[in-house]
């Protein structure tokens, strides 16, 4: 055993990188910026099954992957962290399960990331590791400003870490995986075994079955690439076969760009589409509005990592470009297919902000944020390809940038309510409901914090209570719904110390 460690010790190590990775964002979600479940929708939509396909008129009609994901969020925090955690401590449970899935997921991430920087771009382990650490460290360091610290995993609640965070981090991993090779991915995909050929599958029906906004991202990469690789063959092949040989190669891309057809047919006439619109119009000035609020937004720091490798870039571009062997002059394929890519998924997010004005959210325009990210990677790759200890030096700084200034990130709760008093709530809430069942009560009078005429009036509506309810029965907390009716009471908002805005 011992042997086959040391002969192995290099895999040896890197397993024990990631491991460390995944322990750090683990310890992040669950202790330094901790996701709770709070309002109505979280409860709501948790304990709520979905079916693993989009549903014709629904209200949520694609969003298959996140919240199949939410439900199982809840089925590992009842069945699996709740009985290990003990003490009846169900909340904890849940902060622990979604800390679980989403370390899980970042890493897939991130290790996409790492094969892509070492088989695409060609750079040893030691740097491609390197540039995978860098990428993760950018999630935080982008939009870090005194007052308004956040991280790109940020959202607005529980339920909008599932829909919107986790739905583009997936949506990213397929865009990495496509990117991993020059190769097309359609003969990749043919030479793969089958259970990696399942894997690749589910995770594209995920991103694209996730959320509009994220969807678009897999997608304008997919059209970005079509493109490119048009463009390469009425250079290179013989324009009478251009579409047999233009069609075999890119067939999974057509196929993705077919099948987001289906997703917007979907939408269009779902339930919830004419709703969040909320009847205003298009307004692509609003959209722009909100894009410029988020670029005033980033850190100075990570701006002035950005121009410096964009500056860098460049002069390799224009300068020495002629001096490139064809590895080299792969890299700038690459980052010219993802600045199309980006271009086109702004202009996408700008037009569906248009009508549903989320840009300034970053849950929402994460694919954005994130593909800059890459692309600043790329271009400190090529600005510091002969610096042993560049790109190490460029991390600690950035590193030191995602600390600074105030080291506190937001917490993804409604209106910023501390995770503190959501716990304590939360606990009150599901206690109540348990307690009631213990004593063989079909029907629990619920008293919660008075929010009337706040913007949090309808995260703690009549329904909140059954919601829990619901919820608890779902996962095995409980093994029979009690019947919940809600009371307000203006004494808890002082007991919670719960401050209304």
């Amino acid at each position: 055993m011992a042997g086959m460690i040391f002969k192995n010790k290099s895999k040896f190590v890197f397993g024990i990188i990631q491991f460390c990775i995944w322990i750090f964002l683990m310890f992040f979600f669950i202790k330094i910026s901790p996701l709770i479940i709070f309002d109505f929708d979280d409860w709501d939509l948790m304990g709520t099954i979905r079916v693993p396909f989009p549903i014709w008129k629904g209200w949520n009609p694609t969003r298959v992957m996140p919240q199949m994901l939410l439900n199982l969020c809840g089925f590992l925090a009842g069945r699996v962290f709740y009985p290990l955690l003990g003490s009846r401590n169900y909340i904890y449970a849940i902060t622990v399960s979604a800390a679980f899935i989403m370390s899980s997921f970042i890493m897939i991430m991130l290790l996409a990331a790492f094969y892509f920087f070492r088989d695409r771009l060609k750079c040893e382990k030691k740097k491609a590791l390197c540039c995978e650490l860098l990428f993760l460290i950018f999630h935080f360091a982008i939009f870090r400003n005194r007052g308004n610290s956040n991280c790109l995993f940020h959202a607005a609640d529980l339920c909008c870490i599932f829909f919107y965070t986790l739905s583009g981090i997936v949506n990213i991993t397929c865009v990495l995986i496509f990117l991993q090779s020059k190769r097309s991915m359609l003969e990749r995909f043919c030479n793969w075994r089958i259970y990696r050929k399942v894997e690749f599958l589910l995770l594209v029906y995920g991103a694209l079955f996730s959320n509009l906004f994220h969807s678009g991202i897999i997608v304008t990469f997919c059209v970005a690439r079509v493109i490119v690789d048009l463009l390469d063959y009425l250079k290179e092949s013989r324009k009478k076969e251009l579409l047999r040989i233009f069609c075999k190669r890119e067939l999974i891309e057509i196929c993705v760009i077919f099948a987001y057809g289906i997703v917007l047919l979907f939408e269009v006439n779902g339930g919830r589409a004419a709703i969040v619109s909320d009847g205003g119009g298009f307004d692509i000035g609003t959209s722009l509005l909100q894009l410029r609020i988020m670029i005033c937004a980033i850190a100075k720091p990570f701006m002035l990592i950005s121009v410096v490798s964009f500056i860098g870039i460049l002069f390799n571009r224009i300068v020495l470009y002629s001096k490139f062997d064809k590895e080299e002059k792969d890299i700038f394929d690459v980052y010219r297919m993802l600045i199309i890519s980006l271009g086109f998924l702004t202009v996408f997010l700008l037009l569906l902000c248009a009508k549903i004005p989320y840009f300034a959210r970053i849950e929402a325009s994460y694919g954005v944020w994130s593909e800059l990210s890459i692309l600043i990677v790329i271009a400190m790759i090529v600005t510091l390809k002969n610096s042993k200890v560049g790109m190490i030096v460029i991390a600690a700084i950035c590193t030191l940038c995602s600390i600074y200034p105030d080291g506190r990130y937001m917490i993804s709760t409604m209106d910023e309510t501390s995770y503190e008093t959501c716990y304590e709530m939360d606990t009150y809430f599901v206690n109540t409901i348990y307690d009631s069942f213990v004593n063989g009560e079909n029907e629990v009078v619920m008293e919660i914090p008075d929010y009337t005429g706040t913007s949090l009036e309808w995260a703690f509506g009549d329904n909140l209570g059954n919601a829990i309810s619901k919820n608890m029965l779902k996962f095995g907390i409980i093994n029979k719904l009690v019947n919940v009716k809600i009371k307000k009471n203006k004494e808890l908002n002082e007991y919670f110390k719960v401050t209304t805005k």
